[in-house]
């Protein structure tokens, strides 16, 4: 397969043609897209091994996304031989060199039991300044392997009837010593060696990152220093680590909460706050609901297994603890719960025993913290994550978005050169002072001011700008749906072409990010506090500085948006003053136009909330759904007057209109449980003409826990028919998705000086174009003006209908090959070997993912009627005509390119369920056959 072409920059697509960049965004998009499909296909790690090593042409075949997507599902099915292979068999250099393959091919050595490798490619990294969390861990985690492989040749050594020591895997934990040469002396040396370097690069680590993983592995490390001093009888000994377990685990609680805590999905992060939980012998509450999460969260078994594995460990550690201490200290810990604890989580970690369901929070901040996310969740990861969008799901215009190392350090180099700077050092330190410098810096940078008027002429604009950058990257309307669109989250601030959805995860992610740094900070100082001993400094900073810089939390939602008497015309669309005024013209319905019959629009009977009071005092709100089943259905109504029960005893009526959704942020007070609006995209603070105020506001959460869950969110000006201006009640309802919706994403590895827009690959450093766009010199405007007169060029040339049927039958090709994979195949054409032969059997329907075909018929190329060589380019289907009607070719198909290849009976097999799949391929056919006669 053709390897990929390099990624485009911002100063090579203002100059470039447009439709060839569509093209090539095409080409790779459906490539990803029948690439995924053959590994969907692939049960087993013997399977993927089969379809990825296989051919003369080996790896070679694959492109550097498709390696690291191959790398990635190696990993989760367990196989890191096959990850090691993988890696070392490939000759693609932007692959091998991007910093997280290596760091997995670390990992992958230390899970094959070759610890001295992966300690050499970790000092490598560490020695070219890579110096992230996972390099620190792994490296310890490999020395902590030779610790254990140590400790097993002392206990072989130390036997009655001393058994044999296998020398390969020794030689593996350490190739510069001599089995031959072992003495139970040495054997101890060594395990005194390894302890030591596991606990030194554990302890740097965490000092270097203030991240959980180190951290979490120096206070397994000390909790073997414990178990052996309680073994050797070393009183002191005991009491002195228990000490530092005491302040470690103190701090990695901090460090485990800046990452979002509880509220991760992260694995990692719940497994380290479960070995919390059972050596803290906290809240039992606490340690079930966390074991529970973390059996969620588990999408690997070697995950599970390396938990229990340091559980074991946690275990064996106390238990001797337990043993020496005795029971009756009032004073210690109590090691032998610690120890049961450990011992019940390793049991359901190893059987996947059922963990009884936690009772959700039945309070209101539980409730508000249920329907809002934590951002710090999103940006403390340590593999990059995809936030689910629309466009893959639904086709809608919502791109996924990602958060990865690169915009982890994008965010930081914003943090560092535009929020902080002009801040006091008061400020610095003020979660408040630094959150409203961030909502200004992105709603400046973004122009929301433009697009507070959602039927504006900006706002139009956005929404073309929007769906030319999609198709840019190849993603036609009719191929949506199961397209990946990644886009790197700070992506959004170079193009400047965001609404609310980007506003609130940036501005979130932000101050996440900053709030994660600052923490960091002030771990480090208490470390160098806890090793001085320093207890009054490390106090201060674990008890009132991280609590002062934690105490807020900027928390995301996605919600409805109800106006009392407010004219709609459809959602997102209000009836106005006039083109040139947006003020929303009232819509007066109550008691007395009800009693006058006075009929609701459709839209209202399908979207409104009613407020019906009655005479005791009773309220009762009537929505759009079934009571009993939940469903989505109109108010009953009778010729659109809405039906109320016990209408007589009605005193009160009030129509809340769903205008739009928005997504928006909230300021969280974890000490008082409360919550308050702070939005970044309607903020009458920042911008003009803002409809709502929603930058500021106390929240009254107690209305989550009564239907219909709306929260109070102040005013919105509305013009009555009398002339006079009013203010109508402003609500909002969580939407039932408002989470985010994320998960790993792998797939393009974190590669230096590119930028992800639309799943595809652009040459870009972040920091350079935003000085760029700083100081004038950008090309990104020239560029977004250039892709809005593209788009609206092509919404006029996409209406060809031979344009449509390829695209809807590229579509229901990638369905059917999703559907019966073992009937699909990938394969290369050449110029020189023909695809299909004229006059011979043929016995697939192909779909062309990259490359260019030609048609010919005796010899010579068929064309169209305007004289142009018939040829089928990306997104274009052959073969049908033979395939489907099982008569030999009528022509023959050459050229250089990659097609998915489907067989003709597993596509005659969907003519019986799929009424639009024979029509299409009727008319295409008819078109081929037209051309064919019109080359006779």
């Amino acid at each position: 397969m053709p390897a990929a072409l390099s990624a485009l920059s911002f100063d090579a697509l203002l100059d470039a043609d447009l439709e060839q960049v569509y093209q090539r965004g095409k080409d790779e998009m459906l490539r990803g897209r029948a690439f995924r499909i053959l590994l969907d296909y692939a049960a087993t790690p013997e399977m993927l091994a089969r379809i990825v090593f296989q051919g003369d042409a080996g790896l070679a075949r694959w492109t550097t996304h498709e390696l690291f997507e191959i790398s990635n599902r190696f990993r989760l099915m367990s196989a890191p031989e096959l990850e090691i292979r993988l890696y070392r068999e490939s000759e693609d250099q932007d692959f091998r060199n991007a910093p997280r393959v290596r760091e997995f091919y670390m990992l992958a050595l230390n899970k094959r039991g070759r610890p001295a490798e992966a300690i050499r490619e970790a000092s490598r990294i560490l020695a070219e300044g890579g110096q992230n969390v996972l390099v620190w861990g792994a490296l310890a985690q490999a020395y902590t392997a030779c610790l254990m492989q140590a400790e097993g040749v002392l206990e072989q050594l130390c036997a009655p009837k001393p058994a044999d020591i296998d020398p390969d895997i020794f030689a593996a934990h350490f190739p510069d010593e001599r089995l031959a040469d072992l003495t139970e002396a040495s054997v101890e040396a060594l395990r005194a060696q390894s302890m030591d370097a596991a606990m030194r690069v554990f302890r740097d680590g965490f000092r270097a990152t203030g991240e959980p993983y180190p951290g979490l592995g120096w206070m397994q490390r000390n909790i073997d220093r414990l178990g052996a001093f309680a073994r050797a009888g070393d009183r002191a000994g005991v009491v002195a680590v228990q000490q530092e377990l005491d302040c470690l685990t103190r701090l990695l609680r901090l460090s485990l909460d800046a990452q979002g805590g509880r509220d991760s999905r992260d694995y990692w992060t719940q497994a380290g706050l479960l070995q919390l939980e059972v050596v803290q012998h906290g809240d039992p509450f606490a340690y079930a609901a966390t074991l529970a999460s973390t059996m969620a969260c588990a999408d690997a078994d070697f995950k599970l297994k390396n938990t229990a594995t340091e559980l074991t460990r946690i275990c064996e550690g106390y238990a001797a603890a337990a043993h020496a201490v005795g029971h009756d200290r009032s004073n210690e810990p109590d090691y032998a719960s610690i120890v049961k604890r450990a011992t019940h989580a390793i049991e359901v970690l190893l059987q996947r025993a059922p963990v009884p369901a936690i009772a959700r929070s039945d309070n209101a901040a539980g409730h508000f913290l249920q329907r809002t996310f934590n951002f710090g969740a999103l940006v403390g990861n340590m593999v990059p994550l995809t936030i689910t969008g629309t466009i893959g799901r639904v086709g809608a215009r919502v791109p996924d978005l990602q958060i990865n190392r690169r915009v982890q350090r994008d965010l930081d180099d914003l943090i560092e050169h535009m929020v902080l700077p002009g801040l006091s050092e008061a400020e610095r330190g003020s979660p408040r002072a630094v959150a409203r410098k961030i909502l200004h810096l992105v709603g400046t940078t973004l122009n929301i001011a433009a697009l507070q008027d959602l039927q504006s002429p900006a706002h139009a604009a956005f929404d073309i700008r929007s769906d030319g950058l999609i198709a840019l990257s190849g993603v036609d309307y009719d191929l949506r749906k199961d397209t990946r669109t990644g886009t790197d989250l700070t992506a959004a601030m170079l193009l400047q072409n965001c609404d609310c959805r980007e506003t609130m995860y940036l501005n979130g992610a932000l101050f996440a990010r900053w709030q994660q740094r600052a923490v960091r900070q002030r771990i480090a100082d208490a470390l160098e506090c806890m090793e001085a001993g320093l207890h009054a400094g490390f106090e201060q900073i674990v008890e009132n500085d991280i609590p002062a810089l934690m105490r807020y939390q900027l928390r995301g939602g996605q919600v409805d948006v109800y106006v009392e008497s407010i004219g709609m015309l459809s959602k997102y669309k209000h009836r106005r003053v006039s083109h040139d005024d947006a003020t929303a013209l009232e819509r007066r319905y109550g008691l007395e136009q009800w009693r006058a019959a006075m009929a609701l629009t459709r839209y209202e009977l399908e979207n409104a909330i009613l407020e019906v009071r009655y005479d005791d005092g009773s309220l009762r709100t009537l929505q759009p759904v079934n009571p009993a089943s939940g469903a989505w259905r109109p108010h009953p109504n009778a010729e659109g007057v809405p039906l109320l029960d016990a209408a007589e005893r009605v005193t009160e009526l009030r129509l809340l209109n769903l205008v739009e959704a928005h997504a928006l942020t909230f300021l969280y007070d974890t000490q008082q449980q409360s919550a308050e609006l702070f939005d970044g995209f309607y903020n009458a603070q920042l911008f003009d003409n803002c409809p709502y105020r929603f930058e500021a506001g106390g929240l009254d959460l107690n209305t989550l826990m009564r239907e219909p869950r709306l929260l109070r969110a102040g005013d919105r000006s509305v013009l009555a028919s009398d002339g006079t201006a009013r203010r109508s009640p402003v609500y909002l309802r969580f939407l039932s998705y408002s989470q985010a919706d994320y998960a790993i994403g792998l797939v393009e590895g974190d590669q230096p000086g590119t930028l992800q827009l639309m799943g595809r690959t652009f040459g870009a450093n972040f920091w350079h174009e935003q000085r760029r766009l700083l100081d004038g010199t950008s090309p990104v405007p020239a560029l977004l003006e250039k892709i809005h007169s593209w788009q609206l060029g092509r919404d006029v040339a996409q209406r060809d209908r031979r344009v449509t049927l390829d695209r809807r039958l590229a579509r229901l090709m990638l369905d059917i090959a999703k559907a019966h994979p073992d009937q699909v195949m990938m394969r290369e054409s050449a110029a020189n070997a023909p695809l299909i032969h004229e006059g011979q059997p043929n016995l697939h329907v192909y779909l062309v993912l990259s490359g260019r075909l030609v048609i010919s018929r005796k010899g010579a190329t068929l064309h169209d009627e305007q004289s142009r060589p018939v040829q089928a380019l990306a997104g274009n289907i052959v073969g049908q005509i033979s395939a489907l009607g099982g008569a030999v070719a009528t022509a023959t198909v050459s050229g250089d390119a990659v097609l998915l290849g489907i067989a003709g009976s597993a596509i005659r097999a969907h003519f019986a369920n799929e009424n639009e799949l024979p029509q299409l391929m009727e008319e295409l056919s008819a078109y081929h056959f037209a051309t064919l006669q019109a080359n006779a």
